[in-house]
């Protein structure tokens, strides 16, 4: 995916979402701002697509379709972050702390899939996943 789709993608909901390269993909709550991924990960990567095919039954093993989901996790982010409670939000903020501490990439991955902030925004990649596809 180019970064323009990419752009064209986020702001088909939000125009003030950015859209920048980077490393991974992440989301910088405080500029609305996602990170394009362009490092791959093939460990982490295989992780998070058997996450989302146990979840969703849904198969984001092809390059094309792992980025989609990726950049609308993402943008997930922008629109669930406030969803959260704030003893939720208190008590992910420390699982995340600990995650750095788990040496098993499976169980650190794992742990971090679940948390609430992260499902939320996997849950809202996955309602616009097939809509998103099907325009492009």
């Amino acid at each position: 995916m180019t970064l323009e789709t990419a752009i064209t993608i986020a702001h088909s909901f939000d125009e003030e979402l950015t859209v920048v390269l980077g490393d991974e993909f992440t989301y910088i709550y405080v500029e609305s701002t996602v990170i394009f991924g362009t490092e791959i990960y093939p460990e982490e990567q295989k992780l998070f697509c058997d996450h989302i095919k146990k979840t969703y039954g849904l198969d984001i093993d092809q390059k094309e379709d792992y980025e989609l989901f990726s950049l609308l996790h993402e943008i997930g982010h922008h629109f669930t972050m406030d969803d959260l409670e704030e003893e939720e939000a208190e008590n992910e903020l420390l699982m995340r702390n600990l995650i750095h501490c788990i040496d098993d990439v499976t169980t650190a991955n794992e742990t971090y899939f679940n948390l609430p902030s992260e499902m939320l925004a996997n849950d809202w990649a996955f309602d616009h996943f097939e809509a998103v596809k099907g325009r492009l």
